[in-house]
């Protein structure tokens, strides 16, 4: 079931696109954190948002960590992290540069549990669950990096 502007393949989302499109356009580079109620860890963000002849949407780029699955986050209950809901993904590839040349990348991911119903990965002396409610996810972060080849070239400039 598409969401009415056919914009994306969860319902509900349209006003997200919008305020995405008119607040960030086209060609800006945008990182995209949310929780976004997804269940499996197969479904990537990738795969819920479409551009059409009339809209091009910005969240249609959006592209994960490339090891493959997302972790398990949510929630602190008993049994503990059965759905993987919590996702960062990044805009890949043109970002609006005179030579087409900016890409975001999600150099590490790290957080939640990589196997449903495991004890949460620990990273940066991150302890795990920090509030104990049934309700809380588990925390991720992920290492994105920027590159632009105007970025790269002025900076060969300057060394020379």
């Amino acid at each position: 079931m598409l969401n009415h502007d056919e914009t994306s393949r969860v319902r509900g989302t349209s006003n997200l696109v919008s305020s995405v499109l008119d607040l960030c356009g086209n060609d800006v580079p945008i990182i995209f954190m949310a929780d976004t109620n997804i269940i499996s860890q197969k479904v990537s963000v990738e795969d819920i948002f479409l551009s059409t002849e009339s809209i091009n949407n910005p969240l249609a780029g959006l592209v994960e960590f490339s090891d493959g699955d997302s972790p398990y986050t949510c929630c602190n209950e008993d049994p503990p992290t059965q759905f993987a809901m919590d996702r960062i993904a990044v805009t890949h590839g043109p970002v609006g540069l005179k030579d087409g040349g900016g890409q975001l990348h999600i150099r590490n991911l790290n957080g939640g549990a990589s196997v449903q119903g495991d004890t949460i990965d620990t990273f940066l002396g991150n302890k795990g669950y920090v509030c104990n409610s049934q309700e809380e996810h588990a925390p991720i972060v992920a290492l994105i990096s920027y590159s632009s080849s105007e970025l790269m070239q002025s900076q060969s400039l300057l060394r020379e």
